[in-house]
């Protein structure tokens, strides 16, 4: 009877022993799993976080480099005309026009224009002019500067114009007009009807036109891309004038002054006879008209100072008579004959005599 209480509570006390073994037991698998899954975050944290770390940076590289490359292509592919001019004084115009002409060639170009004038000064001749070159793009700086060691270098001056955007432009218009045109070739075969094949086949037509032009502006554009333009202007120095001594003429022979001053004789005779020949038509028109003015002017003043008065001129010619007439009738009143009187005049003296 005693001995079954003291079994019951070593039952309860074996029961609590197990259970707390148990909680320990399970509590160190449970630390150690926990403890290994921190160290495993940690570690794959870190090498997670160091290894994107990296990626990411290569992935950086890689795109900055192939920016660099992409960036480099397009500046090798930008369409850029090139021209320029260069002015030289040079001692020999030909010679530097063969050996300019020689080097063009040298680089895959040719001459395109040229224009050369010949001047003249005292008795001396000297050249200049201009001369065109085409050269291709890779060899422009090239040409330039081998034409600026041909002469005295007087000017350079060197342009470019970028007209990538430009070709771009026309590329993406032709593309949409050939695709246009396509459409419309495909409606034209399929019409029945002939007002809609007229229709399609004007509106063909401008279609075709518009892309001829894009295409004619396209070339030129890329012609003048790949062959860029040079223009040399070259001309000789000018003879200089000769100075004229004041004393050389003494030092002149006798005979040769003689000849010397018939020469300038001759040539003042011939002078004077085509000066004359010149002026011969002019006298015969107004040496008449002069001469009759000026005499009608002597005439006026001789009649205004009471010298003679002038003749008065009948219509029909009859001047002289007029003026014979009036000196008879002047003599006749001079000779003492008492003038004629009135009757009325008579009669008056009738009746003062009754």
């Amino acid at each position: 009877m005693n001995s079954s209480p003291r079994n019951a509570a070593l039952v309860v006390i074996a029961a609590v022993l197990l259970l707390t073994a148990g909680c320990m037991g399970g509590g160190g698998p449970d630390s150690q799993a926990a403890s290994g899954g921190n160290g495993n975050g940690n570690g794959n944290g870190n090498g997670n976080a160091n290894g994107n770390g990296m990626e990411n940076g290569a992935d950086q590289s890689d795109e900055a480099g192939a920016g660099a490359d992409r960036a480099g292509v397009q500046a090798s592919q930008r369409s850029i005309i090139r021209s320029g001019s260069v002015e030289l004084e040079v001692d020999d115009f030909d010679d530097t026009q063969r050996m300019l002409t020689r080097t063009v060639r040298e680089h895959g170009g040719f001459v395109s224009d040229s224009r050369i004038e010949t001047n003249e000064r005292d008795n001396e001749s000297y050249k200049s002019g201009e001369i065109v070159v085409r050269v291709p793009q890779e060899n422009f700086s090239v040409v330039v500067d081998q034409a600026k060691t041909m002469g005295d270098l007087q000017s350079v001056d060197v342009e470019s114009e970028d007209v990538t955007d430009q070709l771009v432009d026309l590329n993406a218009r032709l593309e949409n007009l050939r695709a246009e045109r396509e459409r419309l070739r495909a409606l034209y075969e399929n019409a029945s009807d002939t007002e809609a094949v007229l229709e399609v086949q004007d509106e063909l037509s401008d279609v075709q036109e518009e892309i001829e032009t894009l295409e004619a502006e396209q070339k030129a554009l890329e012609r003048k891309v790949a062959l860029s333009t040079l223009r040399v202007q070259m001309r000789e120095p000018m003879p200089d004038s000769d100075p004229i001594d004041a004393e050389d003429w003494t030092d002149t022979p006798v005979l040769v002054a003689f000849l010397e001053s018939i020469n300038d004789v001759i040539a003042s005779v011939q002078t004077l006879i085509v000066a004359v020949a010149y002026a011969l038509p002019y006298l015969v028109v107004y040496v008449p008209l002069i001469g009759g003015a000026v005499y009608g002017v002597m005439r006026l003043r001789r009649w205004r100072n009471g010298s003679s008065p002038p003749p008065a001129v009948n219509p029909l010619g009859t001047a002289d008579e007029t003026v014979e007439d009036e000196s008879n009738d002047q003599s006749g009143i001079g000779a003492g004959d008492p003038p004629a009187k009135d009757d009325d005049s008579s009669g008056d003296g009738d009746e003062s005599t009754e």
